[in-house]
């Protein structure tokens, strides 16, 4: 959209799991020269990732982290780990006090790293003509931090720069801090808006500054799904003061197991579940993860194996366990670390009532793919020319299957209520049933394996 309206982009992040034709990418400026390639003549948008701080660098040696992630940084520069801080629901060792202090080098050197690319504006003479913008991806890369629904993991930087001539269209004067609650799309309509461009009316993205302001967010809704090879289904709503969790699937442990063949530990003994989980993690001929989770081999087992491996006092977290609760609510005003689960404390019953009910409202609104079946949702997109999100907008019963998903929640009622359910014609719906019996490995008479097959093996389309 920006290239065709005049400007000169730099090419797409390459980790955005979106095709992008050749010819499409082939008309971007390479950002590795575009201060020298980039055209006089046209306004430009320029991207520029900045790496150094990736999660990755938790599990680099200390020399390799000082080499690749901190060159810019000197000596004196480097942070102390015994000033490091760790959070409390994470093993206290030298080792994860070292990881951090290299993550604080890393991020100090993308500070650099972002300083010499303002330097850029400034030698060029575009300084008091551009607007800048800072932010990051995800959270930060420790234990139960990104890939996690908390704060840690969803909480991001923002930083937007306004010069002179374009103050006017900035949200505050430079300097402050605006408390308010923001979604990453939200970058999308705010730079269509800055560059002029009309913004299609089918975006869930609101503008952040300028004359057309949206009004701010009461609350914003995130999701984990699948990683890698663990598939997930967690659900969460953030207000300024409460994080409410919904986790659709509580029998599996939030430490997604990645289990690490580098520097944290050694490779797993053949023919053990470790050794398998190890090689179906890894990339051939790499030793690589994206849960940090996984570093806590270095103490053993992981505490959801065989309640060993972790320090006594940590394995009260509930990131440790070998299972989730169904729903979570933290107080964020009071517990900062999001460790306090008050979904069971009727005090809360009515703020958890509340936020459950927007944030499936949410999830109705977008057609949360989340809910349906993986597979299936390959099969019916055929008939859109492989576009997913078609199933869900012409998913006609999707608040059933909703429903379906929450019954677990409402104890033997809604266990028997799913049971009553497991001849539905659609096939989402017997799916989103049949999969919380299967996982309680319920005996009940008529309940077999053979009678599971059979319910997956029917294809009606019914409802969607």
């Amino acid at each position: 959209m920006l290239m065709d309206a005049g400007y000169a982009s730099t090419e797409p992040d390459g980790d955005i799991n979106l095709y992008v034709a050749r010819e499409e990418f082939e008309q971007h400026y390479s950002s590795g020269d575009f201060w020298e390639t980039r055209p006089d003549d046209k306004p430009f948008f320029s991207y520029y990732k900045l790496g150094d701080s990736h999660a990755s660098v938790f599990k680099l040696t200390p020399d390799t982290a000082r080499k690749e992630r901190s060159a810019l940084l000197k000596d004196d520069e480097l942070h102390d780990p015994k000033d490091a801080p760790v959070p409390s629901f994470v093993p206290d060792t030298p080792l994860i006090r070292k990881r951090m202090a290299l993550f604080y080098d890393a991020l100090t050197n993308v500070d650099k790293q972002a300083g010499e690319i303002l330097g850029k504006l400034e030698e060029q003479g575009l300084s008091e003509d551009t607007i800048v913008v800072f932010w990051a991806d995800h959270g930060t890369g420790y234990p139960r931090g990104k890939i996690h629904a908390y704060d840690d993991g969803l909480r991001i930087p923002l930083i937007m720069r306004f010069p002179e001539k374009y103050r006017h269209l900035a949200l505050a004067e430079p300097g402050s801090t605006v408390d308010e609650l923001v979604m990453h799309m939200d970058l999308c309509a705010t730079t269509l808006q800055l560059a002029g461009i009309p913004i299609p009316e089918h975006i869930q993205s609101r503008v952040l500054c300028g004359p057309d302001r949206a009004q701010p967010r009461e609350f914003v809704c995130s999701a984990r799904d699948r990683l890698d090879n663990n598939p997930e289904v967690i659900r969460t709503i953030r207000t300024r003061k409460y994080r409410y969790i919904r986790n659709f699937l509580p029998h599996q442990p939030y430490a997604s197991f990645y289990p690490d063949g580098g520097f944290f530990a050694t490779i797993p003994e053949e023919g053990t579940l470790e050794r398998a989980l190890w090689e179906t993690s890894c990339l051939p001929g790499e030793e690589k993860i994206h849960d940090p989770d996984g570093v806590f081999l270095m103490l053993g087992p992981p505490v959801m194996i065989n309640q060993k491996g972790l320090p006594e006092h940590c394995r009260q977290y509930q990131v440790w366990q070998d299972h989730k609760p169904l729903e979570e609510l933290y107080d964020l005003e009071n517990d900062l670390e999001e460790v306090n689960n008050l979904a069971g404390d009727p005090a809360f019953s009515g703020v958890k009532d509340e936020l459950r009910e927007k944030l499936f409202a949410w999830m109705i609104e977008t057609r949360d793919l989340g809910l349906l079946d993986e597979t299936e949702i390959v099969v019916r997109a055929a008939q859109y020319n492989g576009v997913s999100h078609e199933v869900g907008l012409h998913c006609g019963n999707f608040e059933q299957i909703l429903e379906t998903a929450d019954l677990p929640r409402l104890g033997d009622e809604g266990r028997m209520e799913l049971l009553s359910r497991l001849d539905d014609l659609d096939s989402f719906v017997r799916w989103r049933r049949s999969s919380p019996l299967c996982r309680r490995q319920w005996r009940i008479r008529g309940f077999s394996a053979r009678n599971t097959t059979r319910i997956s093996e029917r294809t009606s389309l019914r409802g969607c």
